[in-house]
């Protein structure tokens, strides 16, 4: 389960335009306010949502995410 505060991958549905990591701000249901750190905010599904995962320190991305390493 999510947490506000928790750090997670945002994969846009709408042609990955706002694809990205996101802050959880609030959540109510279904629908996570999440913003970064440009100042963006998107409202998205949890189906639309990756945990941040640490191993060693460094960020595991999204497998689905371009360029991403394991």
């Amino acid at each position: 389960m999510m947490k506000i505060g928790e750090k997670v991958w945002f994969d846009d549905v709408d042609d990955g335009l706002s694809s990205g990591w996101y802050t959880v701000d609030k959540i109510n249901g279904e629908v996570f306010s999440l913003s970064n750190k440009d100042g963006a905010n998107v409202e998205a599904f949890r189906g639309e949502l990756s945990k941040c995962s640490k191993e060693n320190g460094a960020s595991i991305l999204p497998s689905k995410e371009k360029g991403a390493t394991s």
